[in-house]
């Protein structure tokens, strides 16, 4: 088990120096979620989940710290409350926090976390993922880092894998490791589902082009301009139901 030293938290700091690349231009505001940056990027991630867990805890109940030795996650971490008032507690005691020999930056973090939303429902949690991916994507597109063959897994030989389908309980088929693409693929539409119907729901989106409305086998295409306008449709109609069937909506193969 981890446990906390002298050199652990009172190691002689390395300077920190404020720049624009590490000040928010906005304070996120108050949220059950902390964010904590340059963390030593050296310690073990089992020991730093660890050691976080019990520094914070003396604010709260801390119900999960979120750290990854990723590239793009080095250096930071979430500590994640039970309540706004522990947080704020905790934000307020450990600013410029001195950890494993570096000078620490707390804030609130911008989103809720997983373990925050849990609460609400398995329901919930998925709606929340499935925002975040949508959200990530419109990033990524915007961004002109929209790479297919980078966000399809490899294969064996290390060639890039097929986009794979499999069919779950409720008969949808669900097709994965799919770029954003200008069209979207609609499936597990209701039996009573009409080309007007989709028509009404999606021409309201800016860069609507058509609808492509396959009646036999219950899917349908819907056409965008550009990928983006596709994007923050496909995000707007996270959790969308048409006559009680929950529609599953993704991005049509290229």
């Amino acid at each position: 088990m981890s446990t906390l030293t002298d050199s652990t938290l009172k190691a002689k700091p390395e300077s920190f120096s404020a720049n624009e690349s590490t000040i928010q231009p906005s304070m996120p505001s108050a949220s059950e979620t902390l964010y904590i940056r340059n963390i030593n990027e050296k310690i073990n991630i089992s020991k730093l989940k660890a050691d976080l867990k019990k520094i914070f805890s003396e604010f709260g109940s801390v119900i999960d710290v979120v750290a990854h030795k990723n590239i793009r996650m080095r250096g930071q971490a979430f500590v994640v409350f039970d309540n706004i008032d522990a947080s704020r507690r905790a934000f307020e005691a450990k600013q410029n926090m001195e950890l494993y020999g570096k000078t620490t930056m707390v804030q609130f973090a911008k989103s809720k976390s997983d373990a925050t939303v849990s609460k609400q429902g398995r329901e919930t949690l998925e709606f929340h993922k499935k925002k975040r991916l949508a959200a990530k994507e419109l990033r990524q597109v915007k961004e002109g880092k929209n790479n297919a063959q980078s966000r399809v897994p490899l294969g064996p030989a290390g060639q890039p894998a097929t986009s794979r389908a499999k069919v779950e309980a409720s008969g949808v088929q669900k097709v994965e490791y799919l770029p954003p693409h200008k069209v979207l693929f609609i499936q597990n539409l209701p039996a009573s589902a009409t080309k007007n119907q989709l028509v009404d729901l999606f021409s309201t989106y800016t860069g609507y082009q058509d609808v492509r409305f396959v009646g036999v086998r219950k899917v349908a295409f819907i056409d965008f301009e550009n990928d983006e306008d596709a994007v923050k449709a496909k995000e707007a109609t996270i959790g969308l139901n048409l006559d009680g069937n929950l529609l599953d909506i993704n991005y049509a193969k290229k």
